[in-house]
């Protein structure tokens, strides 16, 4: 009866692993179908192509008769890197098999490793008036 439960236990979490592995498609099927994906979250596996750690400003209010706080509040880091078809030679970003990923924080990511991301894919987000396209806001990002 142990041993069976334990088989059984075993089972369910490599279906679970297969299915995870499954619901996560190419950057390119998105790419394809980007009216079918906007607003809504997707999963994508990839190869990370370059990555970029910057911090946002901040822009705040300050009530009459106060001063600014000197210097200003520290902003929020982020990173914006492009993940690509695992299967694309070069990795292009110019290509129509990447799309590009905004993620609060700095996740170690490097040149080259695949990644499974998951978020909120934008056919086109505006932000502080500058438009990005084809853009994931993740909520996670796993190797």
């Amino acid at each position: 009866m142990g041993n069976r439960v334990i088989v059984m236990a075993l089972s369910a979490v490599c279906a679970g692993a297969v299915a995870a592995q499954a619901a996560s498609i190419p950057p390119s099927t998105v790419l394809a179908n980007v009216a079918r994906y906007d607003a809504r979250t997707v999963t994508v596996a990839g190869s990370v192509l370059f990555d970029r750690p910057a911090i946002s400003s901040v822009a705040f209010y300050v009530a009459p008769g106060r001063k600014a706080p000197s210097p200003p509040p520290p902003g929020k880091p982020y990173e914006v890197f492009v993940v690509c078809d695992s299967r694309s030679a070069g990795y292009d970003p110019a290509a129509a098999h990447c799309l590009r990923v905004f993620t609060w924080g700095h996740p170690s990511l490097r040149e080259g490793q695949r990644v499974v991301v998951r978020g909120t894919f934008s056919r086109v987000k505006r932000v502080s008036g500058l438009a990005f396209q084809n853009e994931i806001e993740a909520d996670s990002i796993g190797r």
